[in-house]
C-alpha cells in the first residue's frame, strides 16, 4: 500500500514485523536465541576457563583467550575443542600463580615480619616512656649490630613513622576494640581533668567494663579531651560528643558515674553529676572513696598541733638534698634498729612515765581527742551513710557468696536497676532461690571465681541455669568505688609529657595511653604481645593521614 493509502512502506512494514517477533513467511520457523546460563561455570569441563561476557546473555567469556564469543551450549563446547584455545591452555599450565611463587611468599613474609618489628619496637618505646625520636637512633643501632638480618635491614622506622604507628595503628587498634565491647555491653565511666606541663587543660575518661565470660573486671583507658573549659556543662557536652562520634549507646549501656567530690562534677546544680542523672535515667553515681578519705585525714590533721606537720616536712628537707645526711641517717637507723620499734607502745610507755606534766598530757590526749574528733565529723560529711545510694551498696553483701544462704530476696537491690537490665524481679528472685538451695559448698568462694562458675552452669539442652542472676552480677561488678585510675592515667601522662618533651600533642598521648591499655588487658609486654592481623592491615600508607 501507498503512505497516502494509509498503509506502510516496505521497509516500514519489516520493521513491524520484526518488533513482533515474526518472519514475513509465515511458513519460516522462529529463530531461537541461545542466552548464557550461570550452571555451566559449575560444569567440570568449563570451570577452569568459562565466564559470563560482559557484553551480554547472548555472548560467553574465555579467561584463558581473553576474548568473548557470541553462543550457546553448542558453541562453548566447540570452543572447548578449538586448536587455538588448547593451545594457549597447555601453555599455561606450566606457570605458576604469583601468589603460589616462591619467590613472592617469601617477600610477603619479610614484608609481615618486617610490620611487626616496627609495631613491636614503636611498642617498646611506648612500654618503657621513652622519648619517641630515639627511634632514629634505634633502628641504626639494630642495623648496625646484626646487618646480616634480612628482617633488620628491611625494617625503617624513624620518628614519623613511629608516630604514626603509636596514633593510628596500635593505638586506634586497641581504642576500635574498646568502643566495640562499650557498644554491646554495660559500663561505667571514670572521669578526671587536669592541667599538663604546657598548660593544656584534659578530660580524661575511663572506663569500667566486665568480660560477661571471665567476669574479669577492667578500668581501661577510653579518651583524653582537651577542654578548654571545665565548667560541668562543657565537662557534659565533651562526655556525650565522644560517645556520638564513637556511636555508643549511652544511654542504654552506660550504668555508673564516678568522680572526685568537686563542685563542678558532684554539685547539686549544672554539675555533671547533675546533667548525667537527666539524660541517662537511673544512672548510679559515686564519689570517689579515695579523694573522700584524703579530705577527711586532711582536715582531721588541722586540729593537731602545726609544729608536728612543720617537724616532719623541715626532716624530710633537711635529709632530700645531702646524701652525707642521709647516710649518716642510715648509720643511725642501723645503730638503733628503729624498725623493731612500736610507736604505738612506745608513745604509751613514755606517756607513763614523768617525762610531761599534767598539763602538758591532757593537752597531748586533748589533741588525739580533737583528730578523731574531726575525722568522724568528715566521715558524716563526706559519706552520706543514709543516701540511697550508700543504703544500696549496703545490700549488695550477696555478692559475698557465704551470705547466700543467709539472703532471703535480693528484689530490694534489683528494684534500682530493673528498668535498665529490663528484668522481671519475680523471674529474679526465682533464680536466687534456686541458687539458695544448690550445694555450692565445693565451689571457690572467692566473689569473681565463684561467680564465673555459676554463670557457666547449664541446663539439659544446654542453655544457661541462671542467666538472668548472671546478667544483674555483671552489671554489679561494673559499678566503680573510686576515680584513682584516673589519677594513675595522669601520672602516666606526666611520664611523658615532661618538661623537654613539653610539645607532645594529645593525638600522641592518647595513641601512647591505648597502646598502653593494650599490654595491660594482654598482661604482656612488647617483646610478646599479640599482633593480630587487623593490627597488621592497619599498617600502611593510610596510617599517616
Amino acid at each position: 500500500m501507498s503512505d497516502s493509502d494509509g498503509g506502510f512502506s516496505s521497509s516500514e512494514e519489516a520493521t513491524q514485523l520484526k518488533r513482533k517477533n515474526f518472519s514475513p513467511n509465515l511458513g519460516t520457523k522462529r529463530k531461537f536465541v541461545h542466552k548464557f546460563r550461570n550452571e555451566w561455570l559449575t560444569k567440570t569441563e568449563f570451570q577452569l576457563w568459562l565466564a559470563k561476557s560482559i557484553k551480554g546473555d547472548t555472548y560467553f567469556s574465555c579467561t584463558v583467550c581473553k576474548k568473548d564469543y557470541h553462543g550457546g551450549i553448542s558453541a562453548v563446547k566447540k570452543h572447548a575443542k578449538a586448536e587455538s584455545h588448547l593451545s594457549i591452555a597447555n601453555s599455561r599450565k606450566n606457570i605458576i600463580p604469583i601468589n603460589k611463587n616462591p619467590v613472592f611468599h617469601k617477600a610477603s613474609q619479610l614484608q609481615t615480619k618486617s610490620k611487626e618489628a616496627e609495631i613491636r619496637l614503636s611498642m617498646f618505646i611506648i612500654e618503657h616512656n621513652i622519648a619517641i625520636q630515639t627511634s632514629d637512633h634505634l633502628i641504626s643501632l639494630f642495623k648496625s649490630i646484626c646487618p646480616e638480618s634480612d628482617v633488620v635491614k628491611n625494617i625503617s622506622c624513624n620518628r614519623t613513622k613511629a608516630t604514626a604507628i603509636v596514633c593510628n595503628v596500635i593505638g586506634k587498634h586497641g581504642s576500635a576494640n574498646l568502643i566495640e565491647r562499650m557498644k554491646t555491653n554495660i559500663f561505667s565511666i571514670m572521669i578526671d581533668e587536669s592541667t599538663d606541663k604546657s598548660s593544656v587543660k584534659h578530660l580524661a575518661i575511663v572506663t569500667r567494663i566486665v568480660d560477661s565470660l571471665s567476669y574479669d573486671v577492667k578500668d581501661e583507658f577510653a579518651a583524653l579531651i582537651k577542654v578548654p573549659k571545665a565548667s560541668g556543662k562543657d565537662i557534659f557536652d565533651a562526655i556525650v560528643n565522644f560517645f556520638n562520634e564513637m556511636n555508643v549507646p549511652y544511654k542504654k549501656n552506660l550504668v555508673s558515674f564516678a568522680s572526685d567530690g568537686a563542685n563542678v562534677m558532684f554539685g547539686e546544680h549544672h554539675s555533671v553529676k547533675s546533667l548525667l542523672e537527666k539524660e541517662v535515667p537511673q544512672i548510679f553515681v559515686i564519689k570517689c572513696l579515695c579523694h573522700s578519705l584524703a579530705l577527711c585525714a586532711s582536715y582531721a590533721c588541722e586540729k593537731i598541733p602545726i609544729g608536728v606537720e612543720e617537724l616532719i616536712r623541715e626532716i624530710y628537707t633537711y635529709m632530700k638534698y645531702s646524701y652525707k645526711r642521709q647516710a649518716n641517717y642510715k648509720e643511725f637507723q642501723c645503730f638503733v634498729e628503729t624498725d623493731q620499734i612500736y610507736v604505738g607502745a612506745r608513745c604509751i610507755a613514755d606517756l607513763s612515765k614523768e617525762i610531761l606534766t599534767a598539763t602538758e598530757k591532757k593537752i597531748f590526749l586533748t589533741n588525739c581527742l580533737n583528730f578523731f574528733v574531726e575525722a568522724a565529723h568528715q566521715f558524716y560529711k563526706r559519706f552520706p551513710f543514709n543516701s540511697n545510694y550508700v543504703k544500696l551498696l549496703k545490700a549488695m553483701n550477696f555478692l559475698e557468696p557465704n551470705n547466700i544462704p543467709s539472703i532471703v530476696s535480693i528484689a530490694p537491690v534489683a528494684a534500682q536497676f530493673q528498668e535498665r537490665l529490663s528484668i522481671d524481679l519475680n523471674d529474679l528472685d526465682i533464680e536466687w532461690r534456686l541458687l539458695r538451695n544448690t550445694d555450692i559448698d565445693n565451689y571457690n568462694k572467692e566473689i569473681i571465681p565463684f561467680w564465673e562458675a555459676i554463670n557457666k552452669i547449664e541446663k539439659g539442652d544446654g542453655s544457661k541455669l541462671f542467666p538472668l542472676l548472671s546478667n544483674f552480677v555483671e552489671m554489679i561488678l561494673t559499678l566503680p568505688h573510686s576515680s584513682a585510675a584516673t589519677e594513675r592515667l595522669f601520672i602516666t601522662i606526666n611520664l611523658n609529657k615532661t618538661k623537654t618533651r613539653n610539645r607532645l600533642e594529645t593525638d600522641t598521648l592518647t595513641g601512647i595511653l591505648n597502646a598502653k591499655n593494650i599490654l595491660s588487658n594482654q598482661n604482656t609486654s612488647c617483646y610478646n604481645f599479640k599482633i593480630d592481623s587487623e593490627m597488621l592491615n592497619r599498617h600502611n600508607n593510610q596510617m599517616y593521614k
